[in-house]
């Protein structure tokens, strides 16, 4: 999927602040959240860290604003147990694997 003119991508960088317990009993509307955004292409991949301490997206957003409004609504975000650090970066060098994300004019 190419990135959209105008459009950067973005780490997201997921750490979580509560027990395991806590993130577990929102895990499924997380799940149903990534994959929502995968369909729409929001997010072209995403995954837990190792050790599981928490996760990472590389997302394809407008702007930073744009896409902590879009991960505010994130079940793991909306019960307060991640903290979430967002990194933006224009990817002018790339794999040839990964030609198709170069920006569309």
């Amino acid at each position: 999927m190419p990135i959209p003119a105008g459009h950067h991508l973005f780490v997201i960088d997921i750490r979580y602040t509560a027990p395991s317990e806590d993130i577990e009993s929102v895990r499924a509307p997380h799940m149903t959240f990534i994959q929502q955004c995968l369909d729409d292409g929001f997010i072209l991949v995403s995954g837990p860290k190792v050790p599981r301490d928490g996760g990472l997206i590389i997302a394809v957003g407008e702007s930073m604003d744009a896409v902590q409004a879009r991960m505010a609504q994130d079940p793991f975000s909306t019960a307060g147990v991640v903290e979430m650090t967002f990194t933006e970066f224009d990817p002018s060098t790339r794999h040839p694997a990964l030609a198709a994300l170069a920006p569309q004019a």
